[in-house]
């Protein structure tokens, strides 16, 4: 199918460039899914769910700077997006801003408290603080919602469960 021809069909150019961006993105091609998310965008400045896929990719190509920048976008639109405020903490993370990423992760589990993901994240962020009970606290919570897989983390930050 050529693409090219439906762009040019004016009233659903933002989900067509959605789509194709999406593709893109599934198939690791990031640079293109970021400039066809971009020209989604250009035509519907309101969808915070087209903003959160281009942070994530951003956040693929190791742009941790842009995807705040767009997860903060799609949070303006959507205060309640806890996949928004994780991620946004991620790339916080990966920034160094351990704190700014905890209060992503605190805000994300304010809106969905049972996401193991989300705490586990937390209890790293809280684990480059040196803040180590916070961590264990954090870690065992996601052990409890059945994420067996952090007891190795448990045992290596915090010693016996």
């Amino acid at each position: 199918m050529d693409y090219e021809k439906l762009t040019l069909i004016e009233d659903f150019k933002d989900e067509i460039f959605y789509n194709i961006a999406y593709a893109q993105a599934q198939n690791l091609n990031y640079e293109e899914a970021i400039n066809n998310y971009s020209k989604s965008i250009k035509y519907n400045q309101n969808d915070d769910y087209t903003y959160l896929n281009r942070g994530n990719a951003k956040f693929n190509k190791n742009d941790y700077l842009g995807s705040v920048e767009d997860f903060s976008k799609s949070l303006s639109i959507n205060k309640k997006s806890f996949i928004a405020f994780n991620n946004r903490g991620v790339s916080n993370f990966k920034l160094g801003k351990y704190q700014s990423a905890i209060e992503d992760f605190k805000k994300s589990l304010k809106i969905n408290p049972n996401n193991y993901n989300t705490l586990y994240n937390k209890s790293l962020s809280h684990y480059y603080l040196k803040e180590n009970k916070k961590a264990c606290i954090n870690l065992k919570k996601s052990i409890k919602l059945g994420k067996e897989v952090f007891k190795n983390e448990y045992l290596k930050i915090c010693g016996q469960i």
